[in-house]
């Protein structure tokens, strides 16, 4: 699996936290972003390993982007975590119907950190 994560959010001080305790877990190369049309840019450029998106970027929210992704054959393979600002049963269901692989809280936590790790030791 490519080792390049891709972490969209709208929040600097979130992002600047997420990827230095991203760093400290071991070599992965980060490409942030803070806006939905740049990530979305950015994964049909790359080839990347994972993909981290808030769920309420601005231009094109989280849900689009990885519903995009899940329909292009070339990148539904793509594990997508979706990072909720309000995780309740609504949300959780949609990012389900859009094709999540992962639907977590949005902060800087061991879960987060636990299931990036964990789509990185699968195939390491």
């Amino acid at each position: 699996m490519a080792k390049k994560i891709l972490i969209a959010d709208s929040d600097p001080l979130f992002l600047e936290s997420l990827v230095t305790r991203i760093k400290n877990g071991g070599e992965r190369e980060i490409i942030t972003v803070f806006d939905g049309l740049e990530a979305l840019k950015k994964a049909k450029k790359e080839k990347l390993g994972l993909v981290i998106l808030e769920d309420s970027l601005n231009f094109i929210n989280g849900f689009k982007i990885c519903r995009l992704l899940k329909f292009d054959k070339r990148r539904r393979h793509i594990p997508v975590l979706l990072l909720m600002s309000q995780a309740d049963e609504i949300n959780t269901a949609l990012a389900k119907e859009v094709g999540a692989d992962e639907c977590l809280p949005h902060s800087v936590d061991d879960e987060l950190l636990g299931k990036i790790d964990s789509y990185f030791t699968k195939e390491d």
